[in-house]
């Protein structure tokens, strides 16, 4: 795959070298310059330097550049993060055993003269050890390990947040359980003691009675399991089990003409579109959706049970 296509670099930095080590960072594919050098960025805020590299967002114009060997590419941020930490510890590993190797295999080496110190009164002083330069931390190096830190400090913060969700999902389904009365007994009673309305004070009374939440949501875990094959077909037999035909027929969405008008019932058409939604083929059911089907439901009452076929009898015969 080519290189265009890869977002994240895990770099070496070779003029950074220091106690036989070579720091090594996560890059975003916006900080690179060619395949040699990139820019480092200098925030102020660490937390912004990581959203940066995760978001791939371009370096600042104050930016270091620096020499880079690239070590690894990938398309997965995760992915450069674990590569990241299994090559620091082959590094360390390595580091080790050199270290070992080298105390075993080095021979006696004869003093420096540059740094033997002639004492007066004898020929065989011992040299004089010269003093232990003091290591310069590279303030890339530094930034670097930073950088580290806290990207092992922000996994951690996620898994917590996804423990957390995931205890925060239990608790809702336990409500929905509870509120919506989510069981075979509760929907059969529910769906028992339910019966076809044929008058508009039928209509008006259960529109009322929809106000009450716990009365809202039996009827919503009841109405939900009628089903259908999509929304359309969903919906109409929804209002096939709360209207009957007769009632259907007064009635249109604004109520025009001699009719009345459907669309005061708010409670029952919000009731239709919540039993929609808790069905898994209909969750995605819009308002504009749902209200359009009932609109076409009522103004085709007169056709349903025979009304179609007893007006075309009646028309005179050509």
């Amino acid at each position: 795959m080519s290189q265009e296509n890869k977002n994240y670099y895990l770099v070496e930095f070779p003029e950074e070298f220091q106690d036989g080590q070579i720091p090594m960072a996560i890059i975003p594919k916006t900080w690179l310059l060619g395949n040699s050098h990139c820019l480092w960025p200098n925030f102020k805020n660490e937390k912004d330097k990581i959203k940066a590299i995760i978001n791939k967002n371009p370096p600042e114009k104050d930016s270091d550049r620096c020499k880079i060997l690239i070590k690894y590419k990938t398309d997965s941020y995760n992915k450069a993060v674990e590569k990241l930490k299994k090559m620091e510890k082959v590094y360390v590993s390595q580091l080790s055993q050199s270290d070992s190797d080298n105390e075993t295999l080095k021979r006696p080496k004869k003093p420096n003269k540059k740094y033997v110190h002639i004492d007066s009164d004898s020929d065989d002083a011992l040299p004089s050890i010269p003093p232990v330069p003091s290591v310069v931390q590279s303030p890339i190096r530094q930034r670097i390990l930073d950088d580290n830190f806290r990207l092992e400090r922000l996994e951690a913060m996620l898994v917590k947040i996804n423990l957390k969700q995931d205890k925060i999902l239990e608790e809702i389904e336990d409500l929905k359980f509870k509120v919506c009365g989510n069981t075979v007994n509760t929907e059969m009673e529910c769906y028992e003691s339910f019966s076809l309305m044929t008058t508009h004070e039928e209509l008006k009374n259960f529109n009322e009675k929809l106000g009450e939440t716990v009365f809202f949501s039996n009827m919503c875990s009841k109405l939900r399991l009628i089903g259908g094959k999509d929304v359309v077909d969903s919906t109409r037999r929804i209002l096939s089990k709360i209207l009957s035909n007769s009632l259907a027929k007064q009635y249109n969405w604004k109520g025009k003409g001699a009719k009345s008008p459907f669309v005061t019932y708010n409670n029952i058409v919000n009731l239709i579109i919540g039993s929609l939604r808790l069905n898994n083929l209909t969750k995605d059911a819009s308002t504009t959706e749902v209200e359009s089907v009932i609109k076409g439901w009522l103004r085709t009452a007169g056709d349903r049970e025979g009304g179609r076929r007893q007006r075309d009898s009646s028309l005179p015969q050509k």
